[in-house]
């Protein structure tokens, strides 16, 4: 793991994913695909068996603040969980895991509430919420289901993280 901020919740985002036996048991552990690794994980050739898939990327800073206060900053960084399913019966496929994706991010002070910046700082995490902010469901949308049928949905979540200005400013 990286010591940077963004590094640090995308890690600890994938490892909530992992943790969840839920998750596990409705998304094969080779269907997971996180952007962590040192190739692109996306198949060029996605297979039924490939299926159902979910994706956790991040999309960048929706809003930030760098004068919250005389001496914080708060950035607030969104991430988006796309789910392809394959499968036409939105109950079968879609509905559980959208639903365990929620589950899981109502856990999140136990994982992000324990991530500091600097790595070495003795105050409290920087991690300060994380929340839902949309989701987009459709049937055959080639854009997000790279032209395979069946449900999609892109779950967007957002977390507000908050520094000390100094601190941000000694990093440069």
């Amino acid at each position: 793991m990286n010591d940077d901020p963004f590094s640090q919740v995308y890690d600890t985002a994938v490892k909530m994913l992992m943790d969840s036996d839920t998750n596990r048991s409705l998304v094969k552990l080779n269907n997971l695909i996180t952007f962590d690794k040192k190739k692109l994980p996306l198949r060029d050739d996605v297979q039924k068996g490939n299926l159902p898939e979910l994706i956790i990327s991040g999309t960048g800073i929706s809003s930030g603040n760098l004068m919250k206060t005389s001496n914080s900053s708060e950035l607030v960084r969104r991430y988006d969980y796309i789910v392809t399913t394959g499968e036409a019966n939105v109950d079968l496929a879609l509905n559980p895991i959208v639903w365990n994706l929620c589950c899981i991010l109502t856990n999140w002070k136990p994982y992000f509430g324990k991530l500091k910046w600097p790595t070495d700082n003795e105050t409290a995490g920087f991690v300060k919420m994380v929340n839902l902010v949309n989701s987009v469901e459709g049937i055959n949308d080639d854009l997000r289901n790279r032209g395979l049928k069946g449900w999609t949905c892109i779950l967007a979540f957002e977390v507000k993280m908050v520094f000390d200005s100094q601190q941000m400013r000694d990093a440069t």
